[in-house]
């Protein structure tokens, strides 16, 4: 086990392709923020998304060919700031995204950042999201990323944190050590609050 040595760690001039992936990777996770943006506009949102977690944490492939990716954030919890937001970022979304929507994403973003506090407040790792080509599903993909992340967060000896909207994933999670914290709702959409204590490397 290599840990962070073993994955591809994406460059600003990969981002695109990290862009598309995500797209079609999670496209539904937002249609229930609002209803059905336009294709434009959603490569938007996440081209904004991404970019502002480059800056903020590590973006981790399988390899080059970015069959998977991740995005892990090393960090303690930050104070929701919607004002700093627009200050960086609001004109952009607003010409980009309805008034509402921006609206809505705001109210996600701050229900998000109150459960970080509530499970994750001191220095942590957190697993913001992971996604997958459709073509490579099923594989070992995921289980080298995680496996050789993990290991690093071990050797940091920091809890891991995320969130999800998918049942379906948690059996996985739950064999790496994850334990769902909390279950609640995002705009009607059961949501739950995942965490791991650091694990003895052995």
């Amino acid at each position: 086990m290599q840990g962070i040595k073993s994955l591809h760690k994406v460059s600003k001039k990969e981002l695109k392709h990290v862009i598309n992936i995500f797209i079609e990777a999670f496209w539904w996770n937002y249609t229930f923020y609002w209803s059905k943006p336009k294709k434009r506009k959603l490569k938007y949102l996440f081209k904004f998304l991404v970019l502002s977690w480059y800056y903020r944490g590590t973006i981790l492939a399988t390899s080059p060919k970015m069959e998977w990716a991740s995005i892990w954030i090393k960090t303690t919890w930050r104070k929701f700031s919607l004002k700093g937001i627009i200050r960086k970022w609001g004109w952009k979304l607003f010409l980009n995204l309805p008034f509402v929507n921006f609206v809505k994403l705001s109210i996600v973003w701050l229900i998000l950042d109150i459960k970080q506090k509530k499970w994750a407040p001191w220095l942590h790792w957190y697993l913001k999201f992971i996604a997958i080509k459709p073509e490579f599903q099923g594989k070992w993909f995921a289980n080298f990323i995680i496996q050789n992340m993990l290991y690093e967060v071990d050797k940091d000896g920091l809890v891991c944190y995320l969130e999800t909207q998918n049942p379906n994933i948690i059996p996985f999670y739950e064999k790496y050590g994850f334990e769902v914290a909390e279950k609640f709702s995002i705009f009607g959409k059961p949501t739950r609050a995942v965490i791991r204590k650091p694990q003895k490397i052995l």
